[in-house]
């Protein structure tokens, strides 16, 4: 496994300040995630082929609804981490998960030691780099690599118009982080517009 950067083992402020949302902007997001957009985040869990026993952490999980489909698909055993640094967010996926047992929710950032490296099979990040600031991506990233068992996946789901330049970095992150990229394709959705989405597997 690779090391991480000096610059990773030091507190970043971005891991340790959180963005508290407003009322509106929980109600809307809630609400479009269990209509119109619905079918957004369950075809994408569905497309990662998950067997129902692993590991999974959902980093940046927010309201929780990519996670409620995560956590169905877990269904022999699995276990599935939700990681925010919002308290509020995260407080709404456990309303929105509450019905799931195999589900913890944790309040920090990615380097919290409760996280332990190797012990995921499974890291989902969908559409949570892109608020991180551009100058600590990549050190989100490798944190994010370091979760990751043998034969683990990370999957990463970010918009295009947030980050134009998602594709070029990643791919440069993942060969530093020793990962092999197994998939990375531009998809365009009606009202999500052009989003990235890439799986990357530690070897």
């Amino acid at each position: 496994m690779s090391s991480l950067p000096r610059s990773a083992k030091r507190p970043l402020p971005v891991l340790t300040s959180a963005h508290e949302p407003r009322g509106i902007e929980v109600l809307l997001t809630v609400a479009l995630g269990n209509t119109l957009l619905s079918p957004f985040y369950a075809r994408y869990v569905a497309g990662l082929g998950l067997c129902g026993d692993e590991r999974v952490l959902d980093f940046g999980s927010g309201s929780g609804v990519c996670a409620r489909y995560l956590a169905r698909r877990l269904t022999r055993g699995g276990r599935l981490t939700c990681l925010d640094v919002s308290a509020r967010w995260l407080e709404t996926a456990r309303r929105c998960l509450r019905r799931h047992a195999n589900v913890s929710c944790i309040l920090g950032h990615i380097t919290t030691p409760v996280l332990p490296d190797g012990g995921y099979d499974l890291v989902v990040a969908h559409y949570a780099l892109h608020h991180v600031p551009v100058s600590e991506r990549e050190t989100v990233f490798r944190f994010l690599a370091a979760k990751l068992a043998p034969d683990g996946r990370l999957a990463i789901r970010d918009p295009l118009n947030e980050w134009p330049s998602v594709v070029h970095d990643q791919e440069a992150w993942g060969v530093s982080a020793g990962l092999r990229r197994a998939s990375g394709v531009v998809s365009r959705y009606r009202l999500a517009g052009e989003v990235y989405e890439a799986v990357y597997v530690r070897p």
